[in-house]
Order: structure tokens, then C-alpha cells, then sequence
């Protein structure tokens, strides 16, 4: 019996000098993203509207298709 708790202790000892491998950054950054899910699931967007992304995408293609006709030329 003193022999497991013995063992026990040493456990408890061991426990105890553990340095943790969760900080307070880990602890704000899961929380972030959490909050981020939470915003999509909800349907909230987390990126750029779909009209300001839709003018991006429109003008990369106007811009690529600049790039393509100075070429040709």
C-alpha cells in the first residue's frame, strides 16, 4: 500500500514539473477562429462582399486580358 502511494506521488511530482504546452496566444487564437466559424455558420461573411469580389475577379480578367493583347501586338 505505502508503495503505490509512493508511486503515486511521484506521479504527482512528475505532474507538477510539467512546464504547459498551451499558452495564452493559443488560448486568443482558437477563440478568433471560433468566433470565425461562428460568423460563417451563421451566414456572416468573413471575406470580402460579393460585390467588391466580383469587381476583383472582373478586373483581373480586364487586366489579363490587357496582358494578353500587348503580347499579340
Amino acid at each position: 500500500m505505502e508503495e503505490m502511494d509512493q508511486d503515486i506521488d511521484e506521479e504527482i511530482k512528475k505532474l507538477n514539473n510539467c512546464k504547459p504546452t498551451w499558452t495564452a496566444e493559443d488560448t486568443e487564437k482558437h477563440r478568433r477562429h471560433d468566433k470565425e466559424q461562428k460568423r460563417a455558420s451563421a451566414g456572416e461573411h468573413t471575406s470580402l462582399p460579393i460585390s467588391l469580389a466580383l469587381s476583383n475577379i472582373s478586373k483581373e480578367t480586364k487586366d489579363q486580358r490587357d496582358m494578353n493583347v500587348r503580347r499579340r501586338r
